[in-house]
């Protein structure tokens, strides 16, 4: 029997409420740019500060374009949740968006995830293999 784990949404606050979350014990933390007013730029702050604490991030989005699904990769989602799709034909489309930016672990040589980020996990566990 696997462990559950836990974790929220993150709707309002910044990079200090972020490091606070980190705190408490919680396995992951959704990002949540549809209702939540972040920029880019706040939401690329948040991943890293989710990622220094130990939190996996999410990013919760509400448009499907692909120049925004991949930003949101681009900047360290390590995931996407994606409210309101009701067809298959938007199915395919997010999947076509997403593409091979999304690996669900460290691709060969520790490559860097996005062009404004590197990920603490995947630099750690590229130093762990050498």
């Amino acid at each position: 029997m696997s462990n559950p784990s836990f974790g929220t949404f993150f709707e309002l606050g910044g990079r200090g409420a972020m490091e606070s979350l980190s705190r408490t014990g919680l396995d992951y933390v959704i990002i949540d740019t549809e209702h939540g007013c972040f920029s880019e730029e706040t939401t690329a702050d948040l991943i890293l500060a989710a990622e220094k604490g130990g939190l996996v991030p999410y990013v919760r989005i509400g448009d499907i374009r692909r120049p925004y699904v991949l930003r949101m990769l681009d900047i360290g989602a390590r995931g996407l949740i994606v409210p309101n799709i009701r067809t298959l034909k938007q199915v395919q489309k997010l999947i076509d968006c997403a593409g091979a930016t999304a690996p669900t672990a460290p691709p060969a040589g520790g490559q860097i995830r996005g062009a404004a980020t590197c990920s603490p996990i995947w630099r750690n566990a590229t130093a762990a293999s050498s």
